[in-house]
């Protein structure tokens, strides 16, 4: 693709949610373990939808008109045991999908419950062992070492309020333990996380104390160190980050002001170690969620356009 194309809508608006792929190759039912699954989110957080067919790439193209289109659709599987928003969404190394902290709706409470989808005994939720503090709005990324990295976010006392966090903790799914690791050298809310082909976490964005955020910093879980690298083109938070399969990171969307989304996509490339311009998305989006689905398309799914509030539309790029 030239640029991002639209893709199948969600059944529902949502906001501040998350999304992952489950399973791998040898999980059976293959049409079932290897699903991009958008999960939680407001208003209906304890919603979970599946996409049906995600091997499907596009139709059409140049050679017929010009127009792309993604053709898979969604529908709803098992709902979380606590409905959500505001949370972090993993794959773990037991290739379960992971929904971490956030907050409960209704009643809006700050969460460190974690809880894992997975398909045996039988496909559903159940609980994995609680972070140790509560918090909303944090990164999220699977190490190469096969744990989960939890990073940054907020514990305000509401909603509304920004507490950002630099504390950075990690999930071992096979002992069900979590471990809090070096701090952040900056507190973020609201920043997003990839795992580079360097193994280091990189943590990119979000609110600070007083200003968005451009600064980007990675964890190396040798040392359990953070550095900076180079910083984005743009300050943001609310934006999503996947490592893409042409290895680069993608950091997608997001929002400098609080009310206005970005439709602004960058590239981060490990040779030169900067950031470039990437294609921007067709509908700009905070609050977002993002993977890269099976087929190796990039999804950016949901999230709150501006003042319009929250969005069911999706859209893809092909890298």
């Amino acid at each position: 693709m030239s640029s991002w194309s639209p893709a199948t809508s969600l059944l529902k608006a949502h906001s501040s949610l998350g999304a992952g792929v489950t399973g791998n190759l040898f999980m059976e039912p293959i049409a079932l373990a290897l699903q991009v699954y958008a999960v939680g989110g407001t208003p209906d957080s304890g919603d979970v939808e599946a996409q049906s067919n995600p091997f499907r790439k596009v139709t059409g193209g140049p050679g017929l008109g010009g127009i792309v289109t993604v053709t898979d659709t969604w529908s709803e599987v098992s709902s979380l045991t606590t409905p959500r928003f505001g949370h972090a969404v993993s794959v773990g190394s037991d290739h379960r999908l992971y929904a971490i902290g956030g907050r409960s709706n209704p009643g809006a409470e700050l969460l460190k419950k974690v809880e894992a989808f997975g398909f045996t005994p039988k496909p559903g939720w159940a609980a994995a062992a609680s972070m140790s503090i509560g918090r909303e709005r944090a990164a999220a990324a699977l190490g190469h070492d096969g744990k989960i990295y939890v990073a940054g976010g907020s514990n305000a006392s509401n909603v509304e309020t920004s507490s950002p966090l630099d504390t950075l903790e990690a999930y071992d799914a096979t002992t069900n333990t979590w471990k809090t690791l070096k701090h952040m050298q900056v507190a973020r809310d609201c920043p997003a996380a990839a795992t580079g082909t360097d193994g280091k976490i990189y943590v990119m964005g979000g609110l600070g104390t007083s200003a968005f955020l451009s600064s980007v910093e990675a964890y190396d879980p040798a040392t359990n160190s953070w550095a900076y690298v180079a910083s984005m083109i743009t300050a943001r938070s609310g934006l999503g980050a996947v490592m893409a399969p042409d290895g680069q990171i993608y950091a997608i969307g997001g929002t400098h002001s609080g009310a206005e989304a970005l439709a602004t996509v960058e590239v981060y490339n490990f040779t030169s170690k900067s950031w470039s311009a990437g294609l921007s998305l067709a509908t700009a989006r905070a609050n977002l969620a993002v993977a890269v689905g099976p087929s190796g398309l990039i999804f950016a799914i949901g999230g709150n356009t501006s003042f319009l509030g929250p969005t069911a539309s999706v859209e893809a790029l092909s890298v």
